[in-house]
């Protein structure tokens, strides 16, 4: 395989790994693309068995770490911003200033784009969390507005590492307004449109790829069953399910879908632990390669946000991982594709990475 493939395989088994731990979410919306790269800022400063469950949950030892960096800096830059398609991926590192990060760290994260800034979170804590508040905000287009709530910096934080990522694209084609009558929600606010798309049909789902400019697309997967298909866990398969799509024929068909929007998000540090992730959260964590002061996870934050409507997607995501002193711790193939029922949605760069992953079963839209 090549190296973007790998990357691709490890970004769909996490995603897929950790939409396994939000299952019975009603409405979801997540980019384990920003989660990714989030802990791979600090991946590239921790040690022993801390870096080997890195490794395993993330799957970072899959490729060795120049290659790393050079599928951060590939994938950083799908296009530049154009009239019509902006995709940014933003890095960042706020580190206490009264604590000596190691040269080879600070380097380690600039490689990956990472700016670092030296903040006062031992006097002024809160001062700290505006600051990285309101680039948080800039970087999402103004959609999170507080990913850090109050009182998550303290006194004894040493390090706040965070990644924003911020998509809007049009369609292809735009569509028009339209109304759907969705199973278990009723009449809800639609958009339609006639023209060649890619589509799969079967017994188990019908799914179907909506290109934006650039390269960049959606997969919407409607199971016939969202429980059966959700207890079956089908979803695992959902990479197959966008290469089938890919490789799909392309006929002229109408396409019906609801108009929607989706918040998600708070502390995911269950989640992590969940899917394996725990050293890092316990006085055994080793990140000697960050500093040689004794320092834990003690949370990580993930927010997104996706709107979707007729001329296309705005969809943004932040991650923040809090750092703090050790001590301080505690049948027949259909034409047209109406979906009318709960669905899947992947949203997938030129590279096909996933870079959003979400269920929507109430669709509703707000400006």
């Amino acid at each position: 395989m090549s190296s973007i493939e790998v990357l691709q395989r490890a970004l769909y088994d996490l995603c897929l790994n950790f939409y396994e731990t939000e299952v019975d979410a009603k409405d979801i919306v997540f980019s384990t693309h920003s989660i990714f790269v989030a802990f791979l800022l600090l991946y590239v400063g921790s040690m022993a068995e801390t870096k080997k469950q890195l490794e395993k949950v993330f799957g970072f030892d899959k490729l060795d770490t120049p290659e790393l960096y050079e599928l951060i800096a590939l994938i950083a830059a799908p296009p530049k911003e154009n009239n019509t398609t902006k995709y940014e991926l933003f890095n960042s590192i706020w580190a206490e200033q009264s604590v000596q990060f190691k040269d080879a760290y600070i380097a380690a994260v600039k490689k990956l784009d990472a700016v670092v800034d030296k903040v006062d979170f031992s006097n002024s804590p809160e001062s700290a969390r505006a600051q990285i508040n309101a680039v948080v905000m800039e970087k999402t287009g103004g959609l999170i507005t507080e990913l850090l709530s109050s009182g998550s910096v303290t006194s004894d934080t040493i390090a706040v590492l965070v990644n924003t990522i911020y998509f809007k694209g049009e369609w292809t084609t735009p569509f028009e307004t339209a109304e759907l009558n969705f199973k278990d929600v009723g009449v809800v606010a639609a958009m339609e449109i006639n023209d060649k798309f890619q589509a799969v049909f079967n017994e188990e789902y019908t799914a179907v790829k909506v290109p934006y400019n650039a390269n960049f697309s959606m997969v919407v997967v409607m199971p016939k069953n969202m429980a059966a298909f959700e207890q079956a866990k089908e979803y695992k398969n959902v990479h197959n399910i966008v290469s089938d799509v890919f490789n799909a024929p392309s006929k002229k068909r109408l396409l019906k879908m609801p108009k929607y929007s989706i918040e998600w998000g708070g502390s995911v540090k269950k989640d992590l632990i969940n899917l394996g992730l725990t050293i890092p959260f316990t006085p055994q964590a080793d990140f000697k390669g960050v500093t040689d002061t004794g320092i834990v996870v003690s949370d990580v934050i993930h927010k997104a946000i996706i709107k979707v409507d007729e001329k296309g997607t705005v969809a943004t995501a932040a991650t923040a991982i809090v750092m703090e002193l050790l001590s301080s711790i505690n049948i027949e193939i259909p034409l047209n594709v109406i979906i009318n029922k709960p669905f899947f949605f992947v949203i997938v760069d030129p590279h096909s990475l996933p870079i959003f992953f979400g269920k929507c079963t109430t669709p509703k839209f707000t400006e």
